[in-house]
């Protein structure tokens, strides 16, 4: 008896399938790209070394809101590894964002998140549990929490360059 085995990269059908979801809901309202390089180290010789978050929204007006991260694992106690942790903070400061959110399947029917922040500085990055459950013998997968997290920090953001632009003009009347 031969068995035909197939191995798929589930980390990157994941990325993808997140990714072009997201397109789909969010078209009209956002940007939504994948594989953003930024440049972060440049060795004595040889190339440059580039960050690469998997997703990265932007406004209308191509300003950024948060960069997510898929990642196809099931965290233990819901907490995600220190070496993802430091990637997220990593895609923070190269990505000039303060908001940031790891996304992960979760098999069960409502979505859920946990917020954190990092200790020295104001930059977050919160876990996002999407529910991916089979509807009518297709896979389909909930992206209101994604949504409303994206939502918050478009608000968050724009509320930020209001007082900076307030506060400028402050300074600029004295």
């Amino acid at each position: 008896n031969q068995v035909l085995a197939l191995m798929f990269d589930m980390n990157l059908l994941w990325e993808k399938y997140v990714y072009r979801q997201l397109q789909k809901k969010l078209s009209g309202e956002y940007i939504v790209r994948d594989q953003v390089s930024t440049n972060f180290w440049k060795p004595e010789k040889g190339r440059m070394m580039q960050l690469k978050p998997d997703i990265v929204v932007y406004d209308k007006q191509h300003k950024q809101v948060t960069v997510l991260d898929t990642k196809w694992k099931n965290p233990g106690g819901n907490k995600p590894s220190p070496e993802d942790l430091r990637q997220m903070l990593a895609y923070n400061y190269y990505q000039n964002c303060r908001h940031s959110s790891l996304l992960y399947p979760y098999s069960g029917d409502k979505p859920f998140s946990r917020q954190g922040h990092y200790q020295k500085d104001e930059k977050e990055c919160s876990l996002i549990f999407l529910p991916l459950q089979r509807v009518n013998q297709r896979m389909q997968l909930d992206l209101d929490a994604i949504e409303l997290f994206i939502e918050i920090c478009a608000k968050e953001r724009k509320n930020e360059e209001l007082l900076l632009h307030h506060t400028s003009q402050q300074k600029h009347l004295r």
